[in-house]
């Protein structure tokens, strides 16, 4: 028997997911005939991000599945390649038709799903259900393209059947639906596989990676920084630096990848002595940004500040550059950095909504789908207030971030490597918290000493939401005599340098 509580919990969850994702303004009528809609923009936005499985071609150090996944991922629930397939035909056959939603984007998240052609058969139910409405909303598809995105870490490219397969399907899917299957590629570079695929690559595998992101120009590169590949992590640079020169020059579509975008591993496992190493790879990238602009600080400035390319400037990397000091939105401060505010996870083994495909654990899941005769028919709770805790939470209104002097700068933790740690989600890891603070009064004090705060000044880019907190900042380094130079000590010449 159901008590009052289970039913709010019930009613409060699936009016979240009614409100976020299944929104009517998303049906099919009403995107064909009475949307205000006029452009992809205003078209459905809200990703659905399907966590197929676990099961990975490679066991990356630093990977949480890797480290973790018999707690994420119990082994005794996880699902056949039959029970896959068959799950998010259920959910297929909920969103189009049940529901009739065009929701058109989607994630999936998996260890790897080119192994075993998984892949191909989940985009077969895919098409069998797009095809269907494709033939009765010609215009909402034509109207609002679609997309699949996938990371993978693409050991299948030297597979020539399966890579002409891909190839075929991408085409194909463009085709039919004007529905994109995009990439990202999981590599870390040349002289980071010791601590990511464990193999000796050859030149020709990254060739051909390159190859790929040039033929499918959306395609693109996320390797991270560690503390495991912090030892080559100069050496690697310079190698994805020769790299995207040696692919990418003179390609239009392609100006903003001269190098890739570096995200970093929020474990809670760094020490003094890897936040150092952090710090002079930072050091090194900013003098080698320095050098691209010929020495030019005002260049350098309103590349870090503004970044669009012009004034024989170069475009910016990405938000995520390690050597750009970050400047929160209000909106922005109050959201996590990841995908957890814009997407909607379903774990496909067991039906479940998990907050992301890092908080997989039991206790955090919001509810799951109810099947009865082989189809969903209703939406139970599980712990909701715990789940829309973790989606909706001001993050800089947590513990540790609320009155901290860093606030507005840092990208804030990883919910899962939080709990991990201390198994007190909410609450940032220590050394993480000591290498987002180290990063920033690193970047502070080198834009204060070779002149970019300056410059920005004359040039008309601080505003008292930057420059109060870089102020204190500043103070408190000097209350506490703080200062980098070792860092700089530390620091190699750069290569360009040193072929001068």
């Amino acid at each position: 028997m159901q008590n009052s509580f289970y039913k709010d919990e019930q009613e409060l969850f699936k009016n979240y997911l009614f409100l976020s994702t299944f929104r009517e303004e998303y049906n099919f009528n009403h995107m064909s005939v009475d949307s205000e809609a006029t452009s992809i923009e205003d078209a459905p936005i809200h990703a659905v991000e399907l966590i197929i499985r676990p099961e990975c071609t490679q066991k990356c150090e630093y990977c949480y599945v890797a480290r973790y996944g018999e707690d994420l991922f119990p082994v005794a629930d996880r699902a056949s390649r039959e029970e896959i397939l068959h799950n998010i035909d259920l959910i297929l056959d909920y969103v189009f038709n049940t529901k009739n939603l065009y929701i058109n984007h989607w994630e999936f998240f998996a260890g790897d799903l080119f192994y075993d052609d998984l892949y191909f058969d989940i985009i077969d139910i895919f098409a069998k259900y797009l095809r269907e409405k494709q033939k009765r909303y010609p215009n909402v598809f034509l109207k609002f393209p679609g997309v699949i995105l996938t990371p993978n870490n693409f050991s299948f490219i030297r597979n020539k059947e399966r890579k002409a397969r891909l190839e075929e399907y991408m085409a194909n899917f463009e085709k039919e639906f004007n529905w994109e299957l995009g990439f990202s590629i999981s590599t870390d570079g040349k002289y980071a596989t010791e601590t990511r695929e464990h193999l000796t690559l050859p030149d020709e595998y990254f060739d051909e990676l390159f190859q790929w992101t040039l033929k499918y120009k959306k395609n693109g590169f996320h390797p991270m920084i560690a503390k495991s590949n912090l030892n080559t992590a100069i050496e690697n640079y310079e190698w994805w630096k020769k790299m995207c020169a040696k692919w990418y020059t003179g390609v239009p579509e392609k100006k903003n990848d001269y190098l890739p975008y570096w995200l970093h591993a929020r474990n809670d496992e760094w020490e003094p002595e890897d936040i150092d190493k952090m710090l002079v790879l930072i050091n090194y990238m900013l003098e080698d940004r320095l050098l691209m602009h010929n020495d030019d600080i005002d260049a350098l400035t309103y590349h870090l500040f503004i970044g669009d390319g012009a004034n024989n400037t170069l475009p910016s990397v990405d938000i995520n550059d390690l050597i750009r000091l970050k400047i929160s939105s209000l909106d922005d401060s109050q959201r996590m950095s990841c995908s957890m505010s814009g997407s909607t996870c379903i774990q496909v083994n067991n039906l479940s909504f998990a907050p992301c495909h890092r908080t997989t654990y039991a206790m955090f899941k919001g509810g799951h789908f109810v099947v009865e005769n082989d189809k969903i028919v209703d939406i139970a709770p599980n712990n909701v207030t715990m789940y829309l805790n973790l989606k909706l939470n001001p993050i800089k209104d947590g513990p540790r971030c609320a009155n901290c002097l860093y606030n507005v700068f840092c990208i804030k933790g990883c919910y899962g490597a939080q709990y991990e740690s201390s198994g007190e989600v909410f609450l940032p890891g220590q050394k993480v918290c000591r290498l987002e603070q180290n990063m920033i009064e690193f970047l502070i004090w080198k834009y204060d000493k070779i002149g970019i705060f300056a410059s920005a000044e004359r040039q008309g880019f601080l505003e008292n939401e930057v420059t109060l907190p870089v102020k204190a900042i500043l103070e408190n380094m000097q209350e506490r005599r703080v200062n980098y130079e070792y860092i700089e000590n530390r620091t190699p010449k750069c290569a360009d340098a040193i072929n001068e």
